[in-house]
């Protein structure tokens, strides 16, 4: 009985944690908000940009599979001397990862979009929003550079609909995001 239990050790890993943060930038979802500034420029405000921010844990099952749970800040912003517009939300990912080799990591999971809303201040303090939480499918691939620092390519496929019901926009992006492992 002692030979198995120690074979048995011997094949699983240990549980590990590791804490992780990370931060990227994303690209697409449909223009909210688009506009010139005064020097004939212009800009706009995606449902599926620019930056995000987030902080969370990496829980590894096995050698070849790990979970990951993050919570985060996703913004799109644009301001002038007179005024400002944002549209914001607060992601939670969870996200399952197999290892492909040392270095390479596939998976993909669910993202839970809390608070989306469009605001507006100074002379853009008339734009203003608020949009359902909405939950999509997330799929990725991170490359490992070393234990503690990765870079991923991500898909979000998401649809916010106005919270009084009058419409929906497509939030779908991708983004390039870098992780470091604590």
């Amino acid at each position: 009985a002692a030979a198995f239990g120690s074979a048995s050790a011997q094949t699983q890993a240990p549980a590990s944690v590791k804490p992780l943060i990370g931060f990227g930038m994303t690209f697409g979802g449909d223009t909210l908000v688009s506009g010139n500034y005064s020097n004939g420029d212009s800009w706009k405000i995606s449902s599926g940009g620019l930056f995000v921010f987030y902080a969370g844990a990496e829980f590894a099952v096995s050698n070849e599979f790990a979970v990951q749970a993050t919570l985060g800040y996703h913004t799109d912003r644009v301001s002038g001397d007179n005024g400002s517009v944002r549209f914001s939300r607060v992601p939670l990912d969870l996200v399952g990862l197999y290892k492909v080799n040392p270095q390479v990591r596939l998976g993909g999971g669910l993202q839970h979009a809390s608070s989306p809303k469009v605001s507006g201040s100074g002379i853009l303090g008339g734009i203003n929003g608020e949009f359902k939480a909405s939950t999509a499918l997330v799929l990725e691939g991170e490359y490992l550079f070393s234990d503690k620092l990765g870079v991923k390519g991500r898909y979000v496929g998401h649809k916010f609909k106005a919270a009084n019901g009058s419409a929906s926009v497509n939030g779908d992006h991708i983004g390039v995001l870098m992780n470091y492992y604590f």
